[in-house]
């Protein structure tokens, strides 16, 4: 009996092409043999004379957010208004328990509204949380709203880069080095921005942050509350995530194989004794001590608001990457705000010299060359809208994101 389960598990070694995609992938999913549907908003540009707040979010809606749960609604019952409100159904109460790292995500979304709508030449101002920042999670109170005005608007030259914009999450070249002024152009790409950018590619630095980044990702790996959490938003073959269209994709031939078997489970894979649990681990491993260099986010201070402009000064950092042909992933695992991450997180601010208190580190994010990074699932634009999501949801419709147990 022994021997038939290893040869099933060396099987589905072999068909997956010796990995199992990992648990806890950030702002996104990865996958192969992704369906069409899922990923058509990364392929389809909405006409020229669709209606213009439509067109501009058919971009906004591309933004990276935690875990791919796309954590927004839009309210567009005003004329002339776009307001951004928090979906508190799509929520990661153990991973990021104070919404810090979900309210950048929307940062990173009104970013590319305001490039999409300045792309059609519509002025416009943007209000961060017009009614009052909430305190420890979302209300129904307006995360932005977004107003046009007269005047004129010009492209800004990272627009054209928003469709070309994808994680990479395998592990980078290690021959291939990031050189000082692809860094200084990386760091530069939010000016007069309240979010400051440092990177790194000091070898003695470097692997120090590669060193806490995978202390980091096996912490929240053997967390079993938190790694259930992401295993709960596994989106494992063809089916499921045509029905999510969000959360962390597993699919290609042999993942699809084992699904379709009953080996390719949530449960198999938080099973710290299965293949699927050691090789996600190995690979968080792998994707940290590959890193040619590191690039960290951080505000004065901690306010809502000050999160919204990190989601936007991240976004433009990545696509200034994808501009440079540079892959960028984010590690921040060691950023988040649960007791067993506190000390590695303390590790973290000394190695980057920064006082607690005195400055907050929102991102944290490894550099490299690396090839073949897929879209992640985008819902479409029809759900996020208001009432059509409220309707969605009255009829019976598919619920928003499997949930965790508090």
């Amino acid at each position: 009996m022994t021997s038939v389960f290893s040869s099933r598990r060396r099987f589905i070694k072999v068909l997956s092409g010796g990995i199992i995609l990992p648990a806890l992938p950030v702002l996104g999913g990865c996958g192969f043999d992704m369906p069409d549907e899922a990923v058509e908003a990364w392929h389809h540009t909405p006409a020229p004379e669709t209606e213009i707040r439509r067109w501009a979010l058919s971009h906004a809606l591309l933004a990276p957010n935690p875990h791919n749960l796309q954590p927004w609604t839009v309210d567009l019952d005003t004329p002339g208004r776009i307001t951004l409100l928090y979906d508190r159904m799509r929520s990661l109460p153990h991973t990021d328990p104070y919404y810090r790292q979900l309210i950048i995500g929307c940062g990173a979304f009104l970013e590319l509204l305001m490039q999409a709508l300045a792309a059609r030449g519509q002025a416009a101002v943007l209000t961060s949380f017009p009614q009052g920042e909430f305190m420890h999670s979302p209300d129904a109170r307006p995360i932005a709203s977004v107003d046009f005005i007269e005047g004129a608007a010009v492209t800004d030259p990272l627009f054209a880069q928003i469709r070309r914009r994808h994680t990479h999450r395998m592990p980078f070249d290690t021959t291939r080095p990031l050189n000082a002024a692809t860094l200084e152009a990386l760091t530069a790409s939010s000016p007069q921005s309240p979010v400051a950018a440092l990177a790194t590619q000091d070898v003695a630095l470097r692997s120090a942050l590669s060193d806490l980044a995978a202390q980091a990702w096996e912490i929240e790996v053997r967390t079993p509350r938190a790694m259930r959490e992401s295993a709960l938003l596994f989106r494992i073959g063809r089916q499921a995530i045509l029905q999510h269209r969000d959360g962390i994709t597993l699919t290609g031939a042999g993942i699809n194989f084992a699904n379709m078997m009953g080996w390719m489970t949530p449960e198999a894979v938080t099973n710290p004794q299965s293949s699927g649990f050691k090789q996600g681990l190995e690979l968080g491993r792998a994707q940290a001590r590959t890193a040619m260099g590191w690039v960290w986010l951080s505000t004065e201070g901690n306010t809502r608001a000050l999160q919204l402009d990190a989601g936007r000064a991240y976004v433009r950092l990545h696509l200034k990457a994808t501009e440079l042909g540079v892959a960028l992933h984010p590690m921040s695992q060691i950023l988040q705000e649960y007791p067993e991450m506190a000390d590695a997180q303390a590790s973290l601010y000394r190695a980057l010299r920064i006082e607690p208190g005195t400055r907050t580190v929102q991102m944290l994010a490894r550099l490299g060359y690396a090839s073949g990074a897929y879209p992640s699932p985008r819902r479409a634009l029809a759900t996020l809208i208001k009432d059509a999501a409220r309707q969605s949801l009255d009829q019976g419709g598919v619920s928003h994101v499997a949930r965790a147990d508090p």
